[in-house]
């Protein structure tokens, strides 16, 4: 098994980006190209706001830290419970557009004000978002985040329901993400006073789509930690390898309705990032900018093995083919390798044609320059 991927912190908002530390070789492979770029060491970032929790069954529109809490009493203002999905359907009986396999709260309205304070996340970014560990929305109109984004998402060790981040389209998702260098994902205190070991993040990719007459589809990305697969069940290794596998942490409470049954489907396609000789699990705490670029990483590693047929690692760029063709065609049509500056350049969507250093454009584009109170 490789040595685990160390995300890196990404600079404070009154940091300069430096113009003497280099950037990967474009001819490198994208897992080694996206590991050898962080390399500053891993540093809390520190959030001068004030911090509330929102727990596993509430969401609080004010909140900026996003964790599950299975002790949330019944007083407190919120819309469903992720430990019990089965109170979902009877809630959200007026929703007709969506299919009969799945009973989701409804998309939230949309917001005529951007609920983000970041100068870097317009409200198009924001339409058909959702974080949470409750069901993610899939009603047949999109809404529009409207709460404050979580400067902290923490992930409890043990039985818990996934968190998800749901937008419109993979390239979307990557845009979004880029564009958080504030928020990260780390393991609740709990987690970390139960296990000492190094805690890791499995990553679920689906695609999904409302109903069957909708040719829209989502991406869904669920998050939980790694857990350890006792040596004493049988075929052990399909839970870190297997792509049509979901991770071992599935198996301690029942999975979201999206992901039951095991098999791909007309509405839904889900694809279990694995660990391979070239991209291993990320470790936590990680920002959201360092996830991002692992996510692309991913992509690339199963590009490389597109008329691979032996190989299940091909099939997320398989299913991102076939959900997003046309927006895909491009990226599809070229083998070329590129640093990570180019990278990202793709992922948020930016056409600068100045030439610039890799270095500044790996600041500006994934961890943009934003002035807090000490200017």
């Amino acid at each position: 098994m490789p040595p685990p991927y160390e995300p890196s912190s990404l600079a404070s908002s009154t940091e300069t980006p430096s113009t003497t530390s280099t950037v990967s070789s474009p001819h490198e492979s994208p897992a080694t190209e996206y590991e050898s770029s962080l390399n500053r060491p891993s540093i809390p970032r520190v959030n001068s706001s004030p911090t509330l929790t929102i727990p596993q069954s509430n969401v609080s529109g004010s909140s900026q830290r996003l964790t599950p809490s299975p002790t949330a009493g019944p007083s407190q203002s919120s819309l469903t419970s992720p430990s019990d999905h089965t109170h979902l359907a009877a809630r959200n009986t007026q929703i007709t557009d969506l299919s009969e396999e799945f009973d989701y709260e409804p998309a939230p309205s949309p917001s005529t004000a951007g609920a983000s304070s970041n100068p870097y996340i317009s409200d198009d970014l924001l339409n058909g978002v959702s974080i949470g560990f409750e069901p993610p929305p899939m009603s047949a109109q999109l809404g529009t985040w409207n709460k404050a984004l979580p400067t902290i998402i923490s992930l409890p060790f043990g039985r818990s329901v996934p968190l998800h981040i749901q937008a419109p389209s993979w390239r979307h998702v990557l845009k979004l993400l880029a564009r958080l260098p504030g928020t990260s994902i780390q393991p609740t205190i709990e987690a970390l006073a139960e296990t000492k070991t190094e805690h890791k993040l499995r990553t679920v990719i689906q695609f999904a789509k409302p109903h069957l007459a909708s040719t829209e589809w989502r991406v869904i990305l669920w998050f939980t930690l790694e857990h350890p697969v006792p040596s004493n069940v049988p075929g052990s290794p399909r839970y870190v390898n297997d792509v049509n596998v979901l991770p071992w942490s599935y198996t301690f409470s029942q999975p979201p309705q999206l992901l039951r049954g095991g098999s791909d489907s007309q509405l839904a396609k889900a694809y279990t990032i694995p660990v391979t000789s070239s991209l291993s699990f990320p470790k936590l705490p990680i920002t959201c900018p360092d996830l991002a670029m692992y996510l692309h990483a991913a992509m690339e590693v199963s590009r490389r093995h597109i008329n691979d047929s032996s190989s299940g690692v091909r099939k997320l760029a398989k299913m991102i083919d076939f959900c997003y063709p046309n927006a895909n065609a491009d990226e599809t049509a070229s083998t070329e390798r590129r640093g990570v500056g180019n990278l990202f350049k793709r992922v948020i969507g930016r056409n600068n044609n100045r030439k610039r250093g890799g270095n500044e454009d790996t600041y500006d584009l994934v961890t943009p320059f934003v002035a807090d109170e000490w200017g």
